[in-house]
């Protein structure tokens, strides 16, 4: 039975490397089944810092002390069975919770000494001052037993430490499920490596994407672009209705946006005081436009609109007279 219960688990870990929060759901109650308890929390180090030594998750028994500090888990994933649901109105048979920054004296004691601990309230451990609580673990369900331990990686950096609470019918969680518990956790860190890795890659081709759309943006007007707006006739303000503080860029297609630009600069005579080469103006206006990337706001046409308004409050405004020509340019 416990093998088949592993089995389920590693398919549940290859099953969704995508989304954290679904693959914990999972494994989180597949632990309550396992070890027949009414809770099971796992919480995380922030590990996006570096993981880029994040290899095999190895045993636990041939490591040396961390080197985690209090404080450092980023996020606790936790699920409730049983006696232990807090909301028995819905009806569910689990109940999902999940923690930002917790606060666990007993987890940051385990990541500190990657030690395995297996205690119920009445006994003490070495390193924690009192009973285990609730209030020490930082849940808000009572604790009458707890059997916790360290995931790690390869490179002996702990990745998260896996909690079991409150055995069903028992007073504590016995040597088998210690036994068996090895072996969850090592699943458990297989399954967080693969979700993690799966995100480093998704950033990394946002990225590449991001790069490759910013270079194929990059690029000169064509001779046959420029030739076509050198020999159309380019229409006048008026007609473009760009003085208007009325004006709308969606009467323009694209090209029209490129002509307007143009009719700008010819109201304004800055190709004759400029003495700037009419082609190189074409082209130049097109460039601009096929450098803009293609987002919802920050877009060519959005630039257009702004140039626009100038171009209006200039003519239009009367503030033609209170700008010299390079302001105006």
């Amino acid at each position: 039975k416990r093998s088949d219960s592993l089995v389920l688990l590693a398919h549940y870990i290859f099953e969704e490397q995508r989304d954290m929060n679904t693959l914990l759901r999972r494994v989180l109650k597949k632990g309550c089944e396992m070890f027949n308890s009414t809770g099971c929390r796992i919480l995380l180090i922030d590990h996006s810092a570096d993981t880029s030594n994040m290899g095999n998750m190895i045993h636990r028994t041939s490591v040396t002390q961390g080197d985690n500090s209090p404080g450092s888990f980023s996020t606790c994933f936790e699920v409730y069975t049983g006696e232990d649901i807090k909301n028995k109105e819905t009806g569910d048979e689990y109940e999902f919770q999940k923690i930002v920054t917790p606060q666990d004296v007993l987890a940051n004691l385990i990541a500190r000494n990657l030690r395995t601990v297996n205690a119920i309230p009445t006994e003490s451990v070495e390193g924690i001052e009192g009973q285990i609580t609730q209030e020490l673990i930082g849940a808000d369900r009572e604790v009458r037993s707890i059997l916790a331990m360290p995931i790690l990686t390869e490179t002996r950096k702990v990745l998260g430490v896996v909690e079991i609470l409150n055995k069903k019918g028992e007073e504590r969680f016995d040597r088998n499920d210690e036994s068996l518990f090895e072996a969850f956790t090592l699943f458990c860190g297989l399954g967080i490596y693969n979700v993690i890795n799966f995100e480093r890659l998704l950033k990394a081709n946002n990225a590449q994407k991001v790069v490759l759309e910013i270079l194929s943006y990059h690029a000169s007007a064509s001779r046959d672009e420029v030739a076509i707006v050198e020999r159309a006739e380019i229409p006048s303000a008026a007609s473009l209705k760009i003085q208007s503080y009325d004006f709308a860029d969606h009467t323009l297609d694209r090209d029209q946006t490129v002509t307007a630009t143009i009719r700008m600069f010819m109201d304004l005579d800055l190709i004759n005081k400029f003495r700037i080469d009419y082609k190189t103006l074409i082209r130049w206006s097109i460039t601009v436009r096929k450098n803009y990337r293609d987002v919802m706001y920050h877009n060519w046409r959005h630039g257009f609109n702004v140039a626009q308004m100038m171009f209006a409050m200039l003519t239009s405004g009367g503030m033609v007279e209170k700008f010299n020509d390079l302001e105006q340019l």
